[in-house]
């Protein structure tokens, strides 16, 4: 097992170059967004610590990384066979680069069509994470996801996880506005889904709960005044709630949210944040449906009202208002126009991701999840 090391604060130039002398590469991969890298200050910061390696540079990544992405980014690694990698950047460069340090050296003949799961000859190379934004969390995750055909896939693997963690407030602090609060919000929902999730355990649930804590007083004041104590608060409770849906996975907001990304081009954390409030509704009032959480409909109204005193709100429904509200202060659309709303609701249901989907606590049904998309694009046209 590699070994995992986690340093937040402000200022990690000196870090980066201690974990590299401790790392000690021949030569080094950086991935990093071809304009967030300059753009977030983290540039001005990495280049002077790797500046006395051989240095390998990866930088046309897209938002989502599709399967083309991890392709050429594998071929990169095996023309140059780096010896590590320093990955710069928010979730999609990340999961890419984790992607990249474990397949390089063993998915021979890998064309992406498994979704989980490989078997690994090699352990894959030191991969050094520094996130600049302060949500996705997939610095802590032993998970990376990609898209084929517009469809989310996921590998799942212990050594996807980084085995250096650099979190640095000070690189989120040029996030565009509906960057830092997407990002924002998908760190609460990852908080919220993993204390509900069938896989919740003992441990990711203090992790979950100590992130709730962490982002929820945040959210408030990210764009009126994202002080440099805000930032760190922030960037502290994104990291746990990374570490706690490694533990638990994510749940039916995750599920539901891919589609409205990969077909409505919606920025991840914006979809999530739009399907959570109805999730929360019926995981907190199941009525007829199944409670699939082994642990019973007892524990699961337990853990409800946990994450309903966290937020100060009296039932589901006030929750989910709640998180709507929190959407719209953050200046994110809460609806928006897609065409015909019936049509598009089935097909994306049909298309939900059944991994996620299957770790909520309350089994939804095609017809349950055909009417939140309904009411969101009801909403839509009636705006």
């Amino acid at each position: 097992m590699r070994p995992h090391h986690t340093w937040i604060g402000p200022g990690c130039l000196a870090e980066i170059a201690a974990v590299l002398a401790r790392v000690r590469p021949r030569k080094l991969m950086l991935v990093a967004g071809p304009s967030a890298y300059p753009r977030s200050g983290a540039q001005a910061v990495v280049e002077p610590a790797i500046a006395g390696h051989a240095v390998v540079r990866f930088t046309g990544t897209t938002a989502n990384p599709t399967l083309a992405d991890v392709k050429r980014g594998i071929a990169l690694w095996r023309a140059e066979q780096p010896d590590a990698i320093v990955a710069v950047g928010g979730g999609s460069v990340l999961d890419l680069a984790k992607l990249v340090g474990l397949l390089g050296p063993n998915a021979h003949g890998w064309d992406g069509s498994a979704s989980i799961g490989i078997a690994p000859d090699r352990s894959g190379v030191p991969l050094i994470a520094i996130p600049t934004t302060a949500g996705s969390g997939a610095e802590a995750t032993c998970f990376a996801t990609y898209y084929v055909a517009g469809e989310k896939r996921s590998l799942s693997h212990p050594l996807l996880r980084p085995g250096f963690v650099l979190v640095d407030p000070l690189l989120t602090a040029s996030m565009p506005p509906q960057v830092a609060a997407a990002s924002g919000l998908d760190a609460l929902a990852q908080a919220i889904e993993s204390l509900w999730a069938i896989g919740a355990t003992p441990d990711s649930a203090v992790l979950a709960e100590a992130a709730l804590r962490l982002i929820l007083p945040c959210l408030g004041d990210l764009l009126r005044a994202p002080t440099p104590a805000l930032r760190e608060r922030l960037a502290r409770g994104a990291h746990l709630a990374g570490q706690a849906i490694n533990l638990s996975r994510t749940t039916a907001a995750h599920a539901l949210s891919y589609t409205l990304t990969s077909d409505l081009n919606l920025a991840h954390g914006h979809a999530v944040a739009l399907m959570l409030p109805a999730i929360f509704r019926i995981n907190a009032s199941p009525g007829q449906r199944r409670v699939a959480d082994p642990r019973g409909a007892a524990y699961l109204a337990g853990v409800i009202g946990r994450i309903l005193s966290i937020l100060h709100c009296r039932d589901g429904e006030a929750a989910a208002q709640f998180l709507e509200r929190q959407t719209a202060a953050l200046g994110l659309a809460t609806s928006f126009r897609c065409g015909t709303g019936a049509p598009l609701a089935d097909d994306l249901a049909r298309r939900v991701n059944a991994e996620r989907l299957g770790n909520n606590p309350v089994v939804l049904s095609h017809r349950d999840i055909v009417a939140i998309y309904q009411r969101l694009f009801a909403a839509s046209l009636a705006a």
